[in-house]
């Protein structure tokens, strides 16, 4: 009998399948791409139609319940607050009048100072903690084959004929890897995505001012002991290593160019648990917002 009533429950109450697969709570700002906007002039752009089950369309109807004064942006523009969903399902916004997206070369990407350095894990991993990068706006994601990096690894359909994401390369939303961090900008709210690139050795790396490394046994030194000073306008690289930790090498290395070992505790982290603690941290040590 109780088996019975937990399948009428499961079956008459839960919500319709084609609202959970395109429905999420974390939507905090609309982004389209350009490239499939229809309409545009001086005064607004609209978007191509979005399918009725699209989680834009449904995220509109059941959770805000309202198709006027929509937070919504162009990928790698300005957003607005004021943009509309019409019956069509199609976006319609206001051009921004300092940076016309009539433009590719207007394109931005995060100006934040807070960059990564991330030892490539596993796929999956490594698309929890790039939404999670993503989220948080970091300025720049450097993906590196570590010592402990799978080969593999890079052979993922996340990489798959991936080269890299910044000003000479345009964003591509339509990706794996695009798609990812779209869904951490919605999250974050940020329009802006992270310049990405994928370095195959440490001597490739792009190093800038200062440095930290979290690892749980070398040192008793905090990131906000090893960072009191720094600013706003200063840059921070996080230095993640890959799920089976950085080589006491790869360690030395980077203390080698500046880098500072500071400690998140004595628990061993996750990737995804240390980049979103270290980051975290960074931010509010230095007050850096993206």
């Amino acid at each position: 009998m109780i088996g019975v009533l937990l399948i009428f429950l499961l079956v008459n109450c839960a919500p319709p399948m084609a609202l959970r697969r395109t429905s999420r709570l974390h939507i905090n700002l609309f982004l389209h791409d350009l490239e499939a906007s229809t309409k545009l002039n001086s005064t607004h752009t609209e978007t191509a139609p979005y399918d009725p089950t699209h989680e834009y369309a449904t995220h509109c109807r059941t959770i805000l319940k309202k198709s006027t004064g929509l937070r919504s942006a162009f990928i790698g523009f300005p957003p607005t607050s004021s943009a509309s969903l019409t019956p069509s399902n199609t976006f319609i916004l206001p051009t921004p009048s300092s940076s016309s997206v009539s433009s590719p070369s207007n394109f931005q990407f995060s100006k934040s100072r807070v960059h990564v350095i991330l030892g490539l894990p596993r796929p999956l991993v490594l698309q929890r903690v790039l939404k999670t990068l993503a989220t948080f706006g970091v300025g720049s994601v450097q993906l590196l084959k570590a010592s402990k990096t799978e080969p593999q690894y890079f052979g993922s359909h996340l990489l798959r004929g991936f080269t890299c994401f910044d000003p000479s390369t345009p964003f591509n939303a339509t990706t794996p890897l695009g798609e990812t961090v779209v869904k951490g900008l919605e999250q974050g709210g940020h329009p802006y995505p992270p310049q990405i690139h994928v370095r195959k050795s440490l001597w490739k790396l792009d190093l800038r001012g200062r440095g930290v490394v979290p690892h749980p046994r070398r040192t008793s030194k905090t990131v906000s002991e090893v960072l009191r000073g720094a600013g706003p306008e200063e840059d921070v690289t996080v230095a993640i290593g890959p799920e089976s930790g950085w080589t006491d090498e790869e360690i030395e290395w980077l203390e080698g160019r500046g880098f500072d070992v500071v400690t998140l505790g004595a628990e061993i982290l996750t990737v995804g648990e240390a980049a979103t603690a270290t980051v975290g941290i960074v931010r509010d040590a230095v007050g850096s917002n993206p």
